[in-house]
């Protein structure tokens, strides 16, 4: 598609190639969970050679008759009686990781099989370069930058409506914008801050606060497109929408954290949800005439655009950069071009609630 494609055409044919897009993805980012089994933990050697790890410290790996020993360093004082790096205690890696990682790095180099070699995935994830206890450090660094870039674009709506000299209570209609705004913000520095953390650090508690935060940033974007789309600023109205979504949010943590985590149907459901968002926006831009359509629908394209990346599920290269990173690392940008968007509507229903009755505000 071309930037020369009008709106209206845009919404005809490109919210289903979007939605198919999504679809695809979700075999990919869901299969990154729901395998917990890969070609690398299954190989004899890497098993041989952390079982070795957590009963002596020591690193040592068996390929065939060769025997490839890495030091007897591993986390693991207790055995070993080496002291434990700081950086390592800080993030918090057990002899139980520590042994997993050291004898992935040690097994990658040699080959697995014909077919694989050394590009095969071990308990559902490609093998990573840890720096410093970082696993994912590119991951981390670019959840970093789009934290910062909602941080950034926040403030930047904060200035314009002081210096608008924009006062309103959160109970009028232009208070509403710019409140759910600040709203959307909060959440999504709030997910893009727990992305880093799991990314630093692949473990129980951090990856349900990943995904659950990444829910609650999700959920947040709905309200947001619902009442402001349809225009509720009567309390009671944005309670009749709340209410229910909370509910359904508490339900869904529930049977995640109690029942079952499923990965699968989580993203699956986050990209329904995702997908209903973008129908919403576009939809309701091009039917009011929104003097920001444009950005939008820009905003729409690129980011499921950059999605795919997420389908091309590569090894990382060089033990950084892989699919997932890049996906992270084009978001940060669009972030200022969804922006734009967000402070131009925020000027328009402004500008449009001035004009408005008292009676029609109450609405």
């Amino acid at each position: 598609m071309t930037t020369s494609v009008s709106a209206h055409q845009w919404s005809g044919s490109s919210i289903p190639t979007a939605i198919r897009l999504l679809v695809c993805a979700i075999g990919v980012l869901g299969a990154v969970h729901t395998v917990k089994a890969s070609t690398g933990d299954r190989d004899f050697a890497f098993r041989q050679c952390t079982s070795i790890c957590e009963t002596t410290g020591c690193i040592q790996l068996q390929v065939g008759k060769q025997l490839f020993e890495a030091g007897c360093d591993a986390a693991c004082p207790g055995l070993n009686r080496k002291r434990v790096p700081l950086h390592l205690m800080l993030t918090q890696w057990t002899c139980h990781d520590d042994c997993r990682y050291r004898c992935m790095d040690l097994r990658k180099l040699y080959t697995i099989d014909e077919q694989d070699g050394n590009r095969c995935k071990y308990f559902g994830k490609w093998p990573f370069q840890r720096v410093l206890g970082v696993q994912e450090l590119l991951s981390v660094i670019f959840s970093l930058a789009n934290l910062a870039a909602h941080a950034h674009n926040i403030h930047k709506i904060r200035t314009a409506q002081l210096i608008n000299q924009l006062q309103p209570s959160f109970g009028s209609s232009q208070g509403l914008v710019w409140g759910l705004w600040y709203t959307y913000a909060l959440g999504s520095i709030n997910a893009w801050w727990w992305s880093a953390v799991f990314h630093s650090r692949d473990t129980h508690v951090t990856e349900r606060l990943d995904y659950l935060s990444a829910d609650v940033s999700i959920v947040i974007g709905l309200y947001v497109s619902i009442v402001r789309v349809l225009g509720v600023t009567r309390l009671q109205s944005r309670l009749a929408w709340a209410v229910p979504l909370v509910f359904a949010t508490v339900v869904h943590f529930y049977y995640m954290l109690f029942i079952k985590f499923d990965y699968g149907f989580n993203v699956l459901l986050c990209v329904s949800v995702g997908v209903f968002q973008q129908v919403i926006w576009c939809t309701w831009a091009l039917m009011n005439s929104h003097p920001c359509k444009r950005q939008l629908v820009a905003f729409v394209v690129l980011i499921n655009a950059a999605l795919s990346l997420e389908i091309l599920d590569f090894p990382p290269i060089i033990g950084f950069l892989d699919a997932h990173a890049l996906w992270h690392l084009c978001t940060v940008p669009l972030i200022y071009l969804w922006y734009c968007f967000i402070l131009a509507d925020a000027k328009w229903a402004t500008a449009s609630a001035a004009h408005l009755t008292p009676a029609e505000k109450q609405q």
